[in-house]
């Protein structure tokens, strides 16, 4: 089943969004969109299901804090309209 998004996604991002398996590994280089499919991903999670648990892991608590949880904030802000503290 196909997830019909509002939003544009590269090939790879949407086979993520399409996929039904318990575990997805997105393994692609520098600027490829990993951390704006992980936005998509998690915010249609926390939508649909808000009792879910889920975990974003990356090499270090830096990349993290400042690069990959900015990039996803921004997806959540500017795709869905959503913040942090909603």
């Amino acid at each position: 089943m196909e997830i019909t998004t509002p939003f544009k996604t590269t090939r790879p991002q949407q086979d993520i969004l399409d996929s039904r398996q318990p575990v997805n590994l997105f393994l692609a280089g520098q600027g490829s969109g990993k951390s704006h499919c992980a936005g998509l991903v998690a915010a249609l999670y926390v939508m649909n299901f808000p009792a879910m648990r889920g975990i974003i892991c990356v090499n270090t608590y830096g990349q993290l804090t400042r690069s990959t949880l900015f990039r996803i904030r921004e997806v959540w802000r500017d795709t869905f309209g959503l913040t942090e503290y909603l």
